[in-house]
């Protein structure tokens, strides 16, 4: 079996290297990735891929819609989209260009597999049906078949004739004539009551009738359309006529064919075929069987033997007529096949003497079936057996492709619906109506339920605040997605369980929103963990308050007694000692005041932080005197950090009134770059020397207490925030904060 080879559009090389390694490992044959529409198009002209997995987002000059476009005009290869949005504009862009699958970036192995597949399977079912369209045509063109229009009154308007008919008179001579003048009385009443029905209906009719031509009655069959003028008014029929007389009991034995095929699927169907054509060839034995991976046996999915069904049956092709099917295509032995094929027991078991079979060929052409016959008396076919038994084959062959399509797909559910049993979270889908569709066995656990009480019922049912629930199902409609959004679901015995909701959309194969995915992640533990750092954090507070306090005291003691001692000794020598002991003192109290200020440091829970709020808060607070604050952050931006970072950004600005020498101007803005978000703290002062960089954000360094730029980088990193000092020295400092992806975002409320 040959490997398909798949070309990669992605103009991401990463991904683009993820797709063709995770192609590889299915067993597909990589093309080179692309990163244009240009090059995809080079690309299908020369290398001619089986398929195209597409990126709708391109660089260059055209997208992969275009692309595929372009694409779909010289070369039928299917394209499967491959894209990270997935709104209505760009799904209606794309079902343009007739796709074959649509995939949401991030694609996991089994989900990009099983479109591939399905999209490889589909369009060899599409270039199957335009091959047999123009068998259709072509043969269509080839028959002598007799075509006539006729008005609305039943005069004959015009035809088309082969060039041999048997009719008693040329076409010709029926123009301006009503059929009621050519055909004899009963069969002219006949037609009349067809086009009458044609016209009522608006549907095709036909009609099979002899006539007597040349002393003998000849079959014809005749079908009747109706005519529609541009205004959609009828206006007469058009009638296809053929000689059916040589073909009656062919098409009699067709149509016994038809019936045992239409409106059956599954092993319904192939069961029908059996019956079929056991009646129709009057073979004592009818199979359908499908070769099993070893390429050697055969299970009989269908087999009739002397009119009864007989179940779970298997042989060996070696040695088999059925192994010269499956080698050669369509087999007949009229007579004698114990003798051609002595080895097989079967057959002299059956004791049999003739054999028909033909091969089951998938979508590819490769034989996966065999459809056979046998006969225990000499078989007396006609020339349209092969015919038709390899059309009925194209049925068998199908309903195997669909057993093993359903059984790839099966698979693939039982294997996510595993995925999703196994996971200790509570998982949830809701359809748009807010009815839960579906859960797991952790939800039933978390509400006290089945999953069949549970499915059909409101979502929002289950929680303690039922509207908060309902707006959270209703924003991932509006967003797309939630995140740590919290609940609370009350258990059928009345127990709380807090919870942490996240929430996305999914979509059915067309791409259209079917409902909400949802997690929920039990905080109960968390909670109780943050209950107690909180006890614990106040009962430290407190313990703090009390020392600065106890502290306080002694200071404000000890400093009463350097005063007494000071005015008492007339040592000017010792007055150097005063200065030094007093300036201690003073630094201890401006110690035990920032302590103060810091204590609250990861007591509080992080939170969303608009970075333009805080530092307009943080400038409100400092001494700033002509220096001027230059507030350049979006308005819609905002951080994950704890809520004293507004202590970060007053620390930078207070460092920047304290030690930027002649500055004038302290500037905050945002910078994006290598997909990251910095926020940036300038000024125009004398900047930090360069061998003090790193020391500035050490405890103890500096001319005040040493701990602010220490305690402002430890409450940046508590969300993963990271500061540096990249500043020019004599022309200002330059202070950037970047921010990890999680703790970034933008709420689009304007700047």
């Amino acid at each position: 079996m040959n490997k398909h080879t798949i070309l990669v559009v992605e103009d991401e090389a990463l991904i683009a290297a993820n797709l063709v390694r995770t192609l590889s490992s299915l067993g597909y044959e990589v093309l080179e990735p692309v990163a244009t529409g240009e090059d995809a198009l080079l690309a299908v002209k020369i290398k001619k891929p089986d398929l195209v997995l597409m990126d709708i987002q391109l660089i260059g000059e055209m997208n992969g819609i275009e692309t595929a476009e372009k694409i779909r005009a010289v070369a039928d290869i299917p394209v499967v989209y491959l894209t990270a949005y997935a709104d209505d504009l760009r799904l209606k862009q794309a079902k343009l260009t007739d796709p074959y699958g649509y995939l949401i970036k991030p694609v996991h192995s089994r989900e990009l597999h099983a479109t591939i597949e399905m999209a490889l399977y589909k369009h060899a079912l599409d270039l199957k049906l335009k091959e047999s369209e123009e068998l259709l045509r072509s043969t269509l063109a080839s028959m002598d078949d007799l075509v006539f229009t006729l008005d609305e009154n039943g005069i004959f308007l015009g035809s088309y004739h082969p060039v041999m008919t048997n009719l008693y008179a040329m076409p010709e001579q029926f123009i301006g004539k009503s059929f009621r003048d050519i055909l004899p009385k009963e069969l002219a009443e006949q037609m009349q009551k067809t086009i009458n029905n044609v016209k009522i209906t608006g549907a095709t009719q036909h009609v099979e009738y002899s006539l007597l031509l040349d002393g003998k009655f000849s079959w014809f069959s005749t079908k009747i359309s109706p005519r529609y003028s541009l205004k959609g008014t009828f206006c007469g029929v058009t009638a296809v006529a053929r000689d059916i007389t040589e073909r009656k009991n062919t098409d009699a034995a067709f149509q016994t064919m038809i019936r045992g095929m239409v409106g059956t699927t599954g092993f319904n169907s192939l069961q029908k075929i059996t019956e079929t054509i056991s009646s129709w060839l009057g073979a004592e034995c009818v199979m359908v069987g499908e070769i099993q991976p070893d390429g050697q046996t055969v299970k009989v999915l269908s087999m009739l033997l002397d009119g009864k069904n007989i179940p779970d049956f298997s042989y060996t092709l070696k040695g088999t007529p059925c192994d010269n099917v499956a080698e050669k295509g369509f087999c007949i032995y009229p007579d004698n096949v114990i003798g051609l094929f002595p080895e097989s027991k079967d057959l002299v078991d059956l004791n049999i003497r003739g054999y028909i079979g033909t091969p089951l060929r998938n979508s590819q052409g490769h034989v996966v079936g065999i459809l056979c016959a046998l006969f225990r008396n000499p078989v007396k076919a006609t020339p349209a057996v092969q015919e038709i038994m390899n059309i009925i084959a194209v049925k068998a062959a199908a309903e195997i492709e669909r057993k093993r399509a359903d059984e790839l797909l099966n698979e693939s559910a039982r294997y996510t619906r595993n995925l999703i049993e196994v996971s200790l979270d509570p998982l949830v889908t809701i359809s748009p109506e807010g009815k839960i569709t579906d859960v797991n066995a952790a939800t039933e656990r978390v509400t006290g339920h089945t999953r069949d009480y549970l499915i059909g019922t409101d979502f929002s049912d289950y929680f303690t605040d039922p509207m908060n629930a309902k707006k959270g199902y209703m924003k991932v409609f509006d967003n797309g997605v939630v995140r740590d959004y919290p609940l609370e679901i009350r258990h059928r015995d009345g127990k709380i369980i807090p919870v942490m909701y996240n929430a996305t959309i999914y979509h059915d194969k067309s791409g259209a929103i079917k409902g909400v995915f949802a997690a929920a992640r039990d905080i109960t533990e968390r909670k109780i963990a943050e209950e107690a750092l909180h006890k614990a954090n106040k009962k430290l507070n407190l313990l703090s308050s009390i020392t600065r306090h106890d502290i306080n005291n002694q200071l404000t003691v000890l400093t009463g007694y350097l005063t007494i001692l000071k005015k008492k000794q007339t040592d000017p020598i010792l007055n150097d000692y005063f200065v030094k002991v007093s300036t201690a003192a003073q630094r201890i109290s401006s110690m035990i005041r920032f302590t103060k200020e810091y204590e609250s440091i990861g007591v509080k829970a992080p939170a969303w932080q608009n970075c333009r709020t805080v530092a307009d808060t943080a400038a409100k607070d400092a001494q700033l005197g002509q220096i001027m604050i230059k507030n350049d952050l979006l308005h819609s931006a905002e951080v994950f950090a704890d809520p004293l970072v507004v202590k970060v950004f007053y620390n930078l600005i207070d460092n920047a009134v304290r030690y930027g020498g002649k500055i004038t101007t302290i500037r905050f803005f945002i910078e994006e770059a290598d997909n990251e978000h910095r926020i940036v703290c300038e000024d125009d002062g004398e900047g930090v020397v360069a061998d003090e960089k790193k020391k500035i954000f050490e405890r103890g360094f500096g001319k005040n207490t040493g701990l602010g730029l220490a305690l402002a980088r430890e409450i940046l990193d508590i969300t993963g925030i990271t500061i540096r000092e990249t500043g020019e020295p004599g022309k200002g400092a330059r202070f950037e904060m970047t921010v990890p992806k999680g703790a970034w975002r933008s709420t689009g409320k304007g700047g």
